[in-house]
């Protein structure tokens, strides 16, 4: 064949060349249909069979729980977390305020016994000791005050109680006695009314220590489980203050004191 017959034979090449390409994808879709059917409806080997009932079921699914290990992980941040959060002791002793108040109500210093404030009994009693000595002191010049001053306006000679009150050399002078009179008067007037405000000034605060007991008591017992410690922290932040009715919204920083 030479040059010229096969430059005229070349569409008719070409042309059976590509219907040979394109029945190759039918020819094998043939032999695919034409297998047998054992070996297109088979099985694969690998697929297990579902389990029939709940208790094989469930024993499956145990068997895939013990083959699966959970293993813990942890981060830094748990770490510092779990350290800084406090243990609470729900066996530590907290004092009820309503019942320190009636403690120290029924008698003062038992609000402070109750709260375990033992150290400030002793401030209490020696309050309360001091006070009844000095209302007894005031209250006992004052009646002997009293009682002279009676005398001294009675105009009785046979009771001159007054005279007890002046100096040795003037009790057997009855005539400085009698020229001054109106003196002594006025100075019975003047002790007795000095010695009772001082004597109600003691009663006045012997009733203001015990209201001050209840109080202390009541305040101690709710400050009990109060943290005193030096742990203290303060926080500067930025942030953004909400607008107000004559005002619209600004940035400005925001403090926080944690103790």
């Amino acid at each position: 064949m030479n040059r010229t017959s096969l430059f005229q034979h070349s569409p008719r090449l070409l042309l059976l060349l590509w219907i040979s390409l394109l029945s190759l994808p039918l020819t094998a879709q043939e032999e695919n249909h034409h297998a047998p059917i054992a070996e297109r409806d088979s099985l694969p080997t690998h697929v297990t069979a579902l389990p029939d009932s709940l208790e094989e079921r469930a024993a499956a699914n145990g068997r895939e729980e013990a083959s699966t290990v959970d293993l813990p992980y942890y981060r830094v941040e748990d770490a510092s977390t779990q350290e800084s959060v406090p243990v609470l002791d729900t066996t530590a002793f907290s004092p009820d305020p309503v019942k320190a108040v009636w403690y120290s109500a029924l008698c003062p210093g038992l609000g402070q016994i109750y709260n375990r404030s033992y150290w400030k009994l002793p401030i209490l009693v020696g309050g309360y000791l001091g006070l009844i000595y000095a209302t007894n002191w005031n209250a006992r010049y004052f009646n002997d005050y009293s009682t002279a001053y009676r005398d001294a306006m009675d105009n009785d000679p046979n009771t001159n109680s007054f005279i007890n009150f002046l100096a040795y050399n003037r009790r057997n002078d009855p005539e400085w006695i009698a020229a001054n009179m109106a003196w002594l008067q006025s100075a019975m007037k003047r002790k007795k009314d000095y010695y009772r405000k001082y004597r109600d000034l003691c009663i006045i605060s012997m009733i203001g220590v015990y209201f001050v007991a209840m109080i202390e008591a009541y305040v101690d017992a709710h400050l009990y489980n109060f943290d005193i410690s030096d742990n203290l922290s303060m926080k500067v932040a930025p942030t953004v203050i909400e607008p107000v009715r004559y005002s619209t919204a600004s940035i400005g920083f925001q403090c926080a004191i944690t103790f």
